[in-house]
């Protein structure tokens, strides 16, 4: 047996069938063979031609992938002649021959003239099968165009942008909301990064929370951190949990963005958190003594949310220390743990940056909202899944009343660690829950409408 062998830079061309003059010669004579095992290596600057025969269509499939990236030198050019670029010379004499067909020099011919043209080339093609292959020309491109139209696509074309009516108060619309952003894992050793922010906001959230704690300075920290103070997680930096929602807060929706600020910083620090608001949020801070009420005017504003003083004129005073992990996930807090409340000293230039009509309040009984004791131009009410689920269940009718007036925010029961009822959340979604908070930030789907 003769051994040839071809240098890999000499390869001109990967032909797969029986595509030269010798395949084609011994057509009559090889009837066995299969077109698909057929190939060819086009070699030298005379062009000529090494025919093989492989044992399986895989075979010959591997073999020409091979050579054909071998030749290239790059795998993204490891395509069939035909998709390439006319430079081959079968190309090069195929496009002579589509030249002399094209008379009128458009660049087209007739579908007889490219079934006649066809017969010339490969007489062993079967003419219904030419005439087929030319009818079909175009067929699936058109008719998938056809689908996609705006005349009969699915989709409403006029609802690509908002196309509801978006002037209502907060408490017409579901929001969609987070839970302890900065974890991106569970809510027991999930660590804290500015990875939730960012996988919160890119999911349209526009309710997120921060957990903002005193910093460690025998630990080298200068500036208020954030992490889950009651559990066993790592810390986060406050400025680059901002420069976070600075960057991507408003990429995919122009809507108000809510910052639940959850404090546990001396006024010292109180004073840092402000600075770092106003630096880094800069024009799109939501500023309650400058800026409308009507939150439609404040669109692109981030609105912080926290305690506020009672009294407008004092300096500082003290607030109870939210620590909702507490008040409302665990729903836990016993008559002894009310009266020794933990309380900060909160100073007067943070409660003038908080909004005075998204004030949290915790709901206990129906009765409260419904007797007046709350406002519905003031307060966002607040309650865990199981007083939210016991409501449901025991006073329907009143409680889709009170969720109609208010803004309602359900946060997650503590025992569930990562995995959220989705039965639950929408069992809270058919009586008008504005805000339903998923347990983990990262890992689960917001409720979006």
């Amino acid at each position: 047996m003769k051994e040839i062998s071809v240098a890999i830079d000499s390869i001109r061309e990967i032909r797969v069938g029986r595509n030269t003059e010798l395949f084609r010669a011994t057509e009559n004579c090889i009837t066995d063979v299969q077109d698909e095992c057929a190939f060819s290596i086009i070699h030298g600057d005379d062009y000529e031609s090494l025919d093989l025969i492989a044992q399986t269509p895989d075979d010959a499939n591997i073999w020409v992938t091979g050579l054909m990236a071998l030749s290239s030198g790059h795998k993204a050019d490891c395509q069939p002649s035909g998709s390439q670029s006319l430079a081959t010379l079968r190309e090069r004499w195929l496009e002579s021959v589509f030249d002399e067909a094209d008379i009128s020099g458009s660049g087209y011919i007739s579908d007889k003239c490219a079934v006649r043209l066809i017969r010339q080339i490969s007489g062993r093609l079967h003419l219904n099968r030419v005439k087929h292959r030319v009818k079909m020309v175009g067929v699936t491109r058109g008719f998938t165009n056809y689908l996609l139209c705006d005349e009969c696509c699915l989709f409403d074309v006029t609802h690509r942008c908002v196309c509801h009516e978006m002037n209502h108060p907060f408490a017409h619309y579901f929001i969609a909301a987070s839970y302890n952003t900065y974890l991106v894992e569970d809510q027991l050793k999930g660590p804290s990064s500015s990875d939730g922010y960012l996988s919160a906001l890119k999911r349209s959230c526009r309710f997120i929370e921060i957990d903002v704690w005193e910093p460690c300075e025998a630990d080298g920290e200068s500036e208020p951190m954030i992490f889950h103070g009651s559990k066993p997680t790592s810390k986060l930096a406050l400025s680059a949990a901002l420069n976070t929602i600075n960057e991507v807060a408003f990429e995919r929706t122009r809507y108000p963005l809510f910052i639940r600020l959850e404090l546990h910083l001396s006024v010292k620090w109180q004073l840092v958190l402000v600075d770092m608001l106003t630096s880094t949020l800069a024009g799109r801070l939501y500023r309650p003594d400058e800026d409308p009420v009507d939150w439609i005017d404040g669109e692109l504003s981030c609105i912080p949310k926290g305690k506020r003083l009672k009294a407008m004129d004092e300096k500082s005073g003290e607030v109870s220390e939210e620590d909702e992990s507490v008040e409302v996930a665990e729903n836990k807090v016993t008559t002894e743990q009310r009266k020794t409340d933990r309380r900060i000293v909160l100073c007067k230039q943070l409660s003038d940056l908080m909004c005075p009509w998204a004030m949290s309040v915790a709901l206990k009984k129906l009765a409260s909202a419904s007797c007046g004791e709350f406002s519905s131009r003031r307060h966002v009410l607040s309650l865990s899944e199981s007083d939210c689920l016991r409501m449901l269940h025991t006073y329907a009718s009143e409680f889709t009343q009170v969720t109609k007036d208010f803004v309602t925010r359900v946060t997650p029961n503590s025992i569930r660690v990562s995995e959220p009822s989705s039965l639950k959340r929408l069992a809270g979604l058919r009586h008008r829950l504005d805000e339903t908070e998923p347990k983990s930030s990262l890992r689960d789907d917001f409720l979006i409408f």
